[in-house]
């Protein structure tokens, strides 16, 4: 890996570290919040919480429910359904071919290269299990 992609990834461990840093100081301080407030008050905010995370938790198995009916109702339809604030995009499936076997096909057919296409690459930024840090060039 070249030094300047190194020290690119040093910086976005940093500040990745930083943000955990931030919110594990930011739960401490709730904590502090919640030991200083009476017992009763605690016990009530508790309910309060469960009743929300329960409202919240029925709430997202509707969504997740409807959502699953509007995607299998606009796949049977075959075309986009859009509302005022979402829509549900009907993409075509995608068509792909045996790579390997095709590519020994185009070796002895080279007319066939013109129609082979090849898009940009994709980048993602994945955590590495804490296994795997030992193989970490230095």
């Amino acid at each position: 890996m070249g030094k300047r992609l190194e020290n690119l990834l040093d910086a976005y461990t940093a500040k990745r570290q930083e943000y955990d840093a931030f919110q594990l100081h930011c739960a401490a301080q709730t904590a502090e919040i919640l030991a200083a407030i009476p017992v009763e008050l605690r016990e009530a905010l508790a309910k309060v919480d469960a009743s929300r995370d329960a409202g919240a938790r029925q709430l997202q198995a509707d969504i997740d429910a409807l959502a699953a009916t509007l995607k299998s109702a606009v796949g049977t339809a075959g075309h986009t359904v859009k509302g005022t604030d979402y829509q549900v995009v009907y993409s075509r499936g995608r068509v792909s071919w045996d790579t390997r076997a095709l590519e020994g096909y185009a070796a002895a057919h080279e007319e066939l290269y013109q129609f082979r296409l090849e898009s940009e690459p994709t980048v993602s930024i994945r955590a590495v299990a804490k296994s795997d840090t030992s193989s970490h060039p230095q």
